[in-house]
C-alpha cells in the first residue's frame, strides 16, 4: 500500500477543517444555459422522469430539461402575466408553484390568475385548467396519492386560503379560510399520518409564524404548532415525522438571527436547530441520500451583507453538511434528482446548474463553517436530538471517514492513473454514500457500454411504491421486428378468416375464435415482453424468429383442427410452446432486472399452470363437444390470471414495492400499427388477382365501397372521440386501460370477418344468407367495439368546447352498428346494394362526428392568410440580365 501522498492529506485536513462536513459532498457537475432569455423571475421546480421543470415568470413558462443530454427540451406557454406599475408582479403572474402527480403523469402548476395549468408531461402540454376563484396566483402545492386529493395555497387573497381539489374529477371540493393571517407559504402532505400541513409565515396570535395541520373532510384548521421568532417558508417532510422548516429573511431582519428548524410533528417539538441558516425559500427532501435542501438565497451574512446560498442538511441528525454560493435573484429554487444523484438550482447568470452528488470531496462551494450553535434562539419547545457532544461525536466521525475515504480513493488514483470510485454506508443511516479519487478531479464521465450481442435485459418502465420511473423520457415507437411479426399474424389472422368465409356457419364462428383467441394471447406475450424489456440485441431477435417459426406451425393446422386429431396436437403443442417460450423469457428477465421481479415470476407460475388445462385436447377419444368447452374454459382462464398478475390486487397482495408498468406510448403505437395492419386485408383481395378488371363496372364499384369502409373504419379509430383534450384510456385508471386492450379482440375479430367478405363480395354479385350476416355482423360489431373504445377515453375538455357533448357526437356508432348488424332482414338486396348501405351509414357517421367535434363557433372553410411574398422579398436579376 503506497503511504499516505501530499494530496491525500490536504484532502484529509481540508475534510477535517469542518466539523459538520459529511460524505455527501455536491460539486458543480454541468450548466444548462437559458432559452429563450435569462430570467429575474421564477419559482418553484421538480425532477421527474429524469427530466426537470422550472416555472419562469419573466419567460411566462415552464422549462422543460432533460437530464438525460443536459439540454432544454421545450418551454411549456401559455401563463398570465401581470404588471403593477409596469413591473412583473409575482402575486398576479405565472407559472409559480408545482407538483407532480406521478400516477396521473400529470404536472399541476400555479398561475397568476388563480387558476391551476394541468400538464401532460407525455405530451409537455396543458391539457386543462382548473378555477379557484381566486383573481391573484395559485401558489405552492401539495399533494395525498392516496384520496387523490391536491391542495394549492392563494396567499395573496384577503384573507388567504387553502383550495382542496379533486385529482380525479379536477374540482374544488371547499377552501379553508385562514383570517387574521397576512400570507400562506408551502403546504405539504405526511404519508405517515394523512394529514396536510401548512407554513403560516406570521398571524395576529403568532407573529414569528406556525404551522398548521388541515381537516380536508370539514375543510378546517385542526391544530396550531407555533415556531418561535422563524416566520416559515418552505416546509418538507423527511424520515419518520420529521418536518424541516425553512425560516424566511424575515426572521433575520425582524428578530436578529438565523436558524432553521426540524420539528417531530408526531409531538409537535423542535428536534434540531440548524444555526446560521435562513432567507429560505424552496426546500426539498431526498430519501436516497436521506438529506434536505433549503434555497437560503437571501440568507444574510454578518453585517447584513447578502450570503445567498444553497444548503444541504443531514436529515437524521440536523447536522449542515454542505453549503453552495448562488445568487440572490433566481436561486431561491432547488430541486433533486434522487434516481442520479443530482440537485439543480437556477442562478441569474449562469444558467440551470447541476450539482452532482458522485462528484467528490473537490467540491466547488465552500464547506459551510462549524456550527456554533450560538445563533438560533433557544425556546421552550427545543429539545437536541443528543447534545452538542453527541453531535460533535457524529461530525467527527464522518469527518474521519472522509479523510480515510479521500485517503483510500487518491492513493488508488495514483497507482491506477484513474480516479477511482468508493461507495460506502452513512452512518447516520442515509443510503449510499459515493465519493470520487484524485484532487480537482470534476464529475466522472462513465464508460460508455461496448457492443454485445446479448445484452442484459433491462426494465424500460416500472413502478417504485406507486410512483412511475423510467430508464429513459424518449418517445419509443414499435420496433421493426415487431412490426415484421405483424405481419406474419396478420396473415394467419386473415387465413382463419378466409376458413370462416368459406364456409360460415355458427360451428365455424366458434371455431374462429377459439383458434383466433388463443394466437391472439401469444401475440400479447411478446408485446408485453417488447413493451418492458426491448433492447434489439440477438437473444430477443432470436426469440421473435422461433416464437413467428412455431406461429407457422399454429398457423397450418388451427384451420383443420377440428378435422385430424394430428392438426389438433400440433396446433395445441405450438401454442403451448410459444407461451411458454415467452413466459420461461419473463422469467429469465426477472433475473436480470428486479423492477419487474414479483409480478413476472406470478404470471410464469400462473400460465404454467393454466397451460396444463389443455393437455386433454391431445386425447383422441375427447370428444369435440368436449375439446370446445376445454379450450373455451382454458382462454377463459388465461386472460383472468393475466388481468389478476398485472393488476392492483395482485400488486397488494404481494406486497411489492417495485412493479410492472407499461410504456403507454409504445403501447398505443402498437395497438394502433395492428390495426391499420389488419385493414390492410381489405384491401389485398381488392386488387391481388384483379377481381375487378376490366373497364368500369359494377365489381369495381364495390371495390371502391370497400375502400371508402375500411378508410372509415380507420379514420373513426383515429378520431378516438373527437375531445381537443383527453385522457387516453390507458392512462385514465385500470379498470379502462384492460377494458381498451382487451376490446382489441373483438375489434380485430370481427374486422377480419366482415372485411374479408366485403372484399370478396368484389367477384360476385350475389351473397349468400350466411355470407351477408358474416359481412354484417363483423362489420356492425366492428364499429360498436369502436364505440366502446372511443368512450373509454376521458374527455377533459370543459363543457361547451364542442358543438355537442362526446356521448351525443358518439351516438352514431352503436345505432348505425345495431342497423347494419340487422341488414340481412331486408328484403332480397344483392351485394352492391348491402356495400353501399353500409358504406353510406360508415360514412355519415363520420362526418357526423367531424362536424359535432368542432369548436363552438368554430368555420368550415379558414380564410387564407399570408399568402403573397413578403414585402421585402426581391427577386434577384441573373448577372447575364436573362430571366
Amino acid at each position: 500500500m503506497k503511504a499516505l501522498t501530499i494530496t491525500g492529506l490536504a484532502a484529509f485536513l481540508a475534510a477535517s477543517a469542518s466539523a459538520q462536513s459529511s460524505a455527501m459532498i455536491y460539486s458543480v457537475a454541468t450548466s444548462i444555459p437559458w432559452s429563450p432569455k435569462a430570467p429575474s423571475s421564477v419559482d418553484q421546480s421538480v425532477v421527474y422522469n429524469d427530466t426537470y421543470y422550472l416555472s419562469d415568470r419573466t419567460n411566462a413558462g415552464v422549462h422543460v430539461v432533460s437530464l438525460i443530454n443536459n439540454t432544454q427540451t421545450k418551454l411549456i406557454t401559455g401563463f398570465s402575466t401581470g404588471l403593477v406599475n409596469g413591473k412583473l408582479s409575482s402575486s398576479i403572474s405565472g407559472p409559480d408553484g408545482m407538483i407532480v402527480l406521478p400516477s396521473r403523469n400529470e404536472l399541476w402548476v400555479g398561475d397568476g390568475d388563480g387558476t391551476i395549468k394541468i400538464i401532460d408531461l407525455f405530451k409537455s402540454t396543458i391539457i386543462a385548467s382548473i378555477n379557484t376563484t381566486s383573481t391573484k396566483r395559485a401558489d405552492e402545492f401539495a399533494y395525498d396519492p392516496t384520496n387523490n386529493i391536491v391542495v394549492v395555497t392563494n396567499p395573496n387573497e384577503k384573507p388567504p386560503f387553502v383550495s382542496v381539489i379533486s385529482a380525479t374529477k379536477r374540482t374544488v371540493l371547499g377552501q379553508i379560510m385562514f383570517p387574521n393571517v397576512t400570507e400562506l407559504e408551502q403546504p405539504a402532505f405526511n404519508p405517515a399520518d394523512g394529514l396536510f400541513y401548512v407554513s403560516v409565515p406570521s398571524s395576529g396570535a403568532h407573529p414569528g409564524g406556525s404551522i398548521c395541520t388541515l381537516n380536508i373532510a370539514g375543510l378546517s384548521i385542526t391544530h396550531t404548532y407555533p415556531i418561535p421568532d422563524c416566520v416559515p417558508a418552505g416546509i418538507t417532510f423527511g424520515p419518520k415525522n420529521h418536518l424541516f422548516i425553512g425560516c424566511s429573511a424575515s426572521q433575520i431582519t425582524d428578530y436578529g438571527y438565523a436558524a432553521s428548524y426540524i420539528m417531530d410533528v408526531a409531538t409537535g417539538k423542535i428536534i434540531s436547530n440548524i444555526s446560521s441558516l435562513a432567507g429560505i425559500d424552496q426546500v426539498a427532501y431526498d430519501s436516497t441520500a436521506n438529506l434536505f435542501y433549503a434555497s437560503a438565497y437571501q440568507n444574510l451574512a454578518g453585517g447584513g451583507n447578502p450570503m445567498p446560498q444553497i444548503a444541504v442538511v443531514n436529515a437524521s441528525s440536523g447536522v449542515l453538511v454542505q453549503t453552495l454560493v448562488t445568487d440572490n435573484v433566481t436561486a431561491h429554487s432547488v430541486a433533486v434528482d434522487e434516481k442520479n444523484g443530482l440537485m439543480l438550482v437556477p442562478i441569474q447568470k449562469q444558467g440551470i446548474i447541476v450539482y452532482d452528488l458522485k462528484a467528490g470531496i473537490q467540491g466547488s462551494g465552500n464547506l459551510s463553517p462549524s456550527m456554533t450553535g450560538t445563533g438560533a434562539k433557544p425556546s421552550a419547545s427545543v429539545k437536541t436530538s443528543g447534545g452538542a457532544v453527541i453531535s460533535a461525536v457524529q461530525a467527527l466521525m464522518t469527518t474521519v471517514i472522509i479523510g480515510i475515504a479521500g485517503i483510500g480513493c487518491l492513493s488508488e488514483a495514483d497507482t491506477d492513473n484513474a480516479p477511482s470510485i468508493s461507495t460506502f454506508a452513512s452512518a447516520e443511516g442515509g443510503g449510499p454514500m459515493t465519493v470520487a479519487g484524485a484532487e480537482g478531479a470534476g464529475p466522472s464521465t462513465p464508460e460508455p457500454k461496448k457492443r454485445a450481442l446479448f445484452r442484459q435485459p433491462l426494465a424500460l418502465q416500472w413502478f417504485e411504491n406507486g410512483v412511475l420511473k423510467k430508464r429513459s423520457d424518449e418517445e419509443r415507437q414499435a420496433g421493426r421486428f415487431e412490426l415484421f411479426l405483424d405481419l406474419l399474424y396478420v396473415a394467419i389472422l386473415a387465413s382463419f378468416a378466409d376458413g370462416l368465409a368459406e364456409h360460415p356457419s355458427g360451428i365455424q364462428v366458434v371455431k374462429y375464435i377459439l383458434i383466433l383467441a388463443p394466437s391472439w394471447h401469444i401475440w400479447s406475450d411478446l408485446r408485453e415482453l417488447m413493451n418492458s424489456f426491448y433492447n434489439d440485441d440477438l437473444g430477443q431477435r432470436i426469440l421473435i424468429l422461433w416464437i413467428m417459426a412455431v406461429l407457422v406451425v399454429y398457423g397450418n393446422n388451427a384451420v383443420v383442427v377440428d378435422e385430424d386429431i394430428t392438426a389438433m396436437r400440433a396446433t395445441v403443442g405450438a401454442y403451448m410452446t410459444a407461451r411458454l417460450t415467452a413466459n420461461t423469457a419473463h422469467l429469465v428477465y426477472s433475473f436480470s432486472s428486479y423492477h419487474h421481479r414479483a409480478q413476472q415470476r406470478l404470471w410464469f407460475v400462473c400460465s404454467f399452470f393454466a397451460l396444463l388445462i389443455y393437455i386433454p385436447l391431445y386425447f383422441e377419444s375427447l370428444s369435440l363437444r368436449s375439446k370446445i368447452a376445454v379450450a373455451a374454459v382454458g382462454i377463459i382462464v388465461e386472460e383472468c390470471l393475466w388481468v389478476f398478475c398485472y393488476s392492483p390486487i395482485a400488486k397488494r397482495i404481494m406486497r411489492a414495492k417495485y412493479t410492472t408498468a407499461a410504456d403507454i406510448g409504445h403501447e398505443i403505437d402498437r395497438f394502433a400499427a395492428f390495426y391499420i395492419i389488419v385493414l390492410g386485408e381489405f384491401l389485398y383481395a381488392i386488387i391481388v388477382g384483379h377481381p375487378a378488371a376490366a373497364g368500369f363496372n359494377v365489381r369495381l364499384l364495390r371495390a371502391i365501397w370497400t375502400l371508402i369502409i375500411a378508410f372509415c373504419f380507420n379514420w373513426l379509430y383515429v378520431h378516438n372521440d373527437g375531445s381537443l383534450n383527453y385522457e387516453h384510456a390507458i392512462r385514465h385508471n385500470i379498470i379502462t386501460a384492460f377494458t381498451w386492450v382487451m376490446m382489441h379482440l373483438p375489434l380485430v375479430a370481427s374486422m377480419l370477418a366482415g372485411g374479408h367478405v366485403a372484399a370478396a363480395s368484389t367477384k360476385t354479385d350475389e351473397l349468400e344468407d350466411p355470407e351477408l350476416w358474416l359481412l354484417c355482423g363483423g362489420l356492425g360489431i366492428g364499429i360498436i367495439c369502436l364505440y366502446v373504445i372511443a368512450m373509454l377515453h376521458r374527455s377533459d375538455d370543459p363543457p361547451g368546447t364542442s358543438m355537442l357533448p362526446k356521448h351525443l357526437r358518439l351516438l352514431l356508432r352503436p345505432v348505425i352498428g345495431i342497423i347494419i348488424i340487422c341488414l340481412p332482414l331486408s328484403p332480397d338486396l344483392g351485394a352492391t346494394a348491402f356495400l353501399s348501405i353500409i358504406m353510406a351509414l360508415i360514412v355519415v357517421c363520420v362526418v357526423w362526428e367531424n362536424v359535432t367535434s368542432l369548436q363552438c363557433g368554430a368555420k368550415f372553410w379558414e380564410s387564407w392568410e399570408n399568402t403573397g411574398y413578403p414585402e421585402d422579398y426581391k427577386v434577384t436579376p441573373r448577372e447575364d440580365g436573362k430571366c
